[in-house]
């Protein structure tokens, strides 16, 4: 009995992980397009939008959460994240 209270619990824990982990790397195109229209392309090499506070630790997918930042430095910070 034990056993498949275990069972039924993790089985629980396992979808909501995997449904919490499904929202936080949902990326809305629209804010992308609005923090683009707020804040121009600096012309200075090869830049991407970045949010500063990743999604998966709990960062909002808002305009005001993303950066410009280079392409050198946005590879260390996956790195490490």
């Amino acid at each position: 009995m034990n056993k498949l209270i275990l069972i039924i619990v993790l089985t629980i824990v396992s979808f909501t992980v995997n449904a919490k982990c499904y929202v936080c790397s949902h990326r809305s195109s629209s804010e992308r397009y609005a923090f683009i229209k707020m804040n121009p392309k600096p012309c200075c090499g090869r830049m991407i939008v970045d949010h500063i506070h990743a999604l998966k630790h709990g960062g909002m997918d808002i305009r005001y959460n993303m950066q410009w930042q280079s392409y050198r430095d946005a590879k260390a910070k996956d790195r490490w994240e």
